[in-house]
């Protein structure tokens, strides 16, 4: 397969050699940068102290998964003030340190689980060439950011009990996304009042 087909291998590596199955794309890649900056200091070095393959999985091309097999080096680093003495290269656009999983398909299957949830997305990227256990999608869904809270913009404000017939509270629904927007400890006015006043 020729390398100008594979408009998906990020800029900063370069192909070397693709090996095309029926069901895998495996693209061999380097760096284009021999050198690579130490983890602790964060300066930069071209020493090297041999190599290793790194192997991602990467979005999928034409149904087909695509894993990327990366030469890295590793680099020794002679600097008196710092307690490292030798590092690897790293990819911080390709993939996070010591993940399987580019940083893209990372994104995307995150999506999948926020969206559908464990198993339902495992049906879903499975059909997509992405494919992942539940347990997989739940903790990429319980280990990234926490999405930001969107104010409503549209509410319809209630009652709602925590004992029936003896507690109530307050609770404040959004209706544009027809979520829960808050639950308030009391039914006093003054409450909803310094809720809905600006922070």
């Amino acid at each position: 397969m020729p390398k100008h087909l594979l408009p998906f291998i990020p800029s900063s590596l370069r192909v070397t050699a693709v090996a095309s199955e029926p069901e895998r794309v495996t693209v061999m890649a380097v760096p284009r940068s021999a050198a690579s900056c130490c983890p602790v200091c964060r300066r930069h070095s071209n020493r090297s102290n041999g190599s290793y393959e790194r192997r991602l999985a990467d979005l999928p091309w034409q149904g087909r998964s695509v894993s990327p097999h990366v030469r890295l080096r590793r680099l020794c680093w002679r600097n008196p003030v710092c307690p490292r003495r030798t590092f690897s290269q790293s990819l911080p656009d390709v993939a996070v340190p010591r993940a399987r999983r580019s940083r893209r398909l990372q994104d995307v299957q995150r999506h999948l689980g926020l969206a559908l949830g464990g198993a339902p997305a495992t049906r879903l990227a499975h059909r997509l060439a992405l494919p992942a256990s539940p347990s997989i999608f739940l903790r990429m869904v319980r280990g990234g950011p926490a999405p930001t809270p969107r104010l409503p913009r549209v509410i319809a404000i209630d009652e709602w009990a925590r004992r029936r017939g003896r507690r109530y509270g307050t609770i404040i629904v959004d209706l544009e996304r027809n979520a829960i927007a808050e639950l308030l400890p009391d039914r006093d006015a003054g409450t909803v009042a310094n809720w809905l006043r600006p922070s």
